[in-house]
């Protein structure tokens, strides 16, 4: 997997703590692992919401009312 180079700010007492317990050349890979971690998460609670969503048919009606607007004539390029 190709790889970018990044800069992150973090607390004074995050950094320290980093430093001493994981080690100066094991941080990316840790950091990285915690971001992964969160970010399923977060994409797991998302696709709940999404499946709750879905299911929610006045909400969906409400959604398939607003789609109608999508051919109005209107773009970003219009001047309103």
């Amino acid at each position: 997997m190709r790889k970018i180079q990044t800069t992150l700010m973090l607390p004074e007492n995050v950094a320290k703590d980093l430093k001493a317990y994981i080690g100066r050349r094991k941080m990316s890979a840790f950091i990285c692992n915690a971001i992964e971690e969160k970010l399923n998460k977060k994409k797991e609670e998302f696709a709940k919401d999404l499946v709750l969503a879905s299911a929610d048919t006045r909400r969906e009606k409400e959604s398939d009312s607003w789609d109608t607007l999508i051919e109005d004539g209107f773009n970003d390029e219009n001047q309103y």
